[in-house]
């Protein structure tokens, strides 16, 4: 649905006709290819006119020949809309909702006569951050809250941009136009933060089963035991490895032929305008949780000024294939060197940019200063006291209710005294005792 509406609108409408030159061309790729009739239902004319249309994308954005590239991103974005334009915007979305509940085709409805490239789908997008609207244009999908400011830890924006936006126009001016759509809205932008990012490589003349074979020789060096093998024999497809950090090797070639649209903008942007016999893409999807491990921290400026040092550990320590195979009783990883198909791989993740630090390691767990914790433990009761305490507070007042905060803590955490003795006896560092001579507890 949504490609549907992103394709129906801004520069796509000023197509009016196809290039003979180029529809010949595809009308060749499409008949060599083995499944040339699995084109998503469209025929060499809409396959032909998307290429078409996309051609003109490309002028108009004009970029050079990529190996890879972010191929999906979803951002939250913290901030507030100004409080007249939210209030038209808000209404403007409600009433276009209900437009497309309304409508038979479901198709989403335009947002405002001001803004008609902008899309409202019939319903709410989002499951932990859940979205009352959702709008959609150029493929991307915008849910907006029903909030007209943001939390410290609560987003009012949630936004899904997928490959074919990311290929054509690059993910930092994507992601600025995504701001500057924004800004004309009302939005008065913060921040923003990154909760999923894939990044890729593009392989021309190795094929998946090649990754997969060499996976089954146990050729491979990596950090997560999960696996998946997609296809048997010549009929596969690839595989993917990974459960938290995931890395999907697979037929690119096959999967462009189910989305004529994606097939144009790889032939532009990734083939170097011919439509190859084999293709294969190496991609890794991190979540919030491994990007904050690898780099501090999710804001998206951030991971963007990081991508170099994320591809290198994606492919230099969290896995690599291995030009034989690995004897992981005796441990002889260091010994292993990376295969052929393992060095082109880690050459085409070059558009990620050269790293600028040394390779980053996990955050490390300090050990917990106590006189901290005495501190914390002291603010605490005295939290606790000014809510249960109404007449002067004085030096006997002080021990009395000290003492009573000390029986029902005692109550609670004496099981709990063993379990932390146990986590700070695995602890490298454990700071000296602190006297705690007069503590009731």
């Amino acid at each position: 649905m949504f490609d549907t509406y992103s394709s129906s609108v801004s520069v796509y409408d000023q197509v009016q006709s196809v290039s003979r030159g180029k529809l010949d061309r595809l009308e060749e790729f499409l008949a060599s290819a083995p499944d040339s009739s699995n084109t998503g239902g469209k025929s060499s004319q809409e396959v032909g006119e998307t290429w078409e249309k996309t051609d003109l994308l490309t002028k108009a954005n004009p970029g050079k020949l990529e190996t890879g590239g972010v191929d999906y991103l979803e951002l939250s974005l913290y901030g507030c809309w100004e409080k007249s334009a939210g209030e038209k915007l808000f209404a403007a979305l409600e009433a276009a909702q209900q437009r497309t509940q309304e409508t038979e085709s479901g198709l989403p409805s335009e947002l405002s006569p001001e803004f008609p490239e902008l899309g409202v789908l019939g319903h709410g997008v989002g499951k932990g951050v859940r979205c009352r609207w959702a709008i959609v244009t150029k493929g991307m999908t915008i849910g907006i809250v029903n909030r007209m400011a943001s939390s410290s830890q609560h987003p009012v924006i949630r936004v899904n941009i997928p490959s074919n936006g990311l290929m054509l126009e690059g993910h930092r001016a994507a992601t600025e136009n995504l701001f500057s759509l924004l800004a004309d809205l009302g939005w008065q932008h913060e921040k923003a933060t990154v909760s999923r990012l894939d990044f890729c490589a593009d392989l021309i003349g190795i094929h998946c089963r090649e990754f997969t074979e060499a996976f089954l020789e146990e050729k491979v060096i990596r950090r997560s035991i999960d696996s998946t093998i997609h296809g048997k024999g010549r009929k596969n497809s690839g595989l993917t490895l990974g459960k938290g950090m995931i890395c999907r090797i697979y037929d690119k070639r096959a999967e462009t032929l189910r989305n004529p649209e994606k097939l144009a903008i790889m032939i532009e942007n990734r083939w170097g305008g011919e439509f190859p016999d084999v293709a294969t893409r190496v991609e890794f999807q991190m979540r919030r949780e491994q990007i904050v491990e690898r780099v501090g921290n999710n804001e998206l400026e951030n991971v963007f000024s990081h991508l170099a040092e994320l591809a290198e550990w994606a492919t230099t320590d969290w896995l690599r294939f291995t030009a034989q195979s690995v004897d992981h009783e005796n441990h002889n990883h260091q010994r292993a060197t990376d295969s052929t198909i393992w060095k082109a791989t880690q050459d085409a993740f070059s558009w990620a940019g050269e790293p600028t630090k040394c390779l980053l390691q996990p955050q490390k767990t300090v050990a917990v200063d106590t006189k901290s914790l005495v501190a914390q433990m002291a603010g605490c009761a005295a939290a606790a006291m000014a809510r249960t305490c109404s007449g002067i507070m004085n030096e006997v007042v002080w021990i009395r209710e000290w003492n009573a905060i000390g029986m029902r803590i005692a109550e609670r955490g004496i099981e709990k005294v063993e379990v932390c003795r146990r986590r700070l006896a695995m602890m490298s560092a454990v700071g000296p005792p602190i006297d705690l001579d007069g503590v009731p507890f």
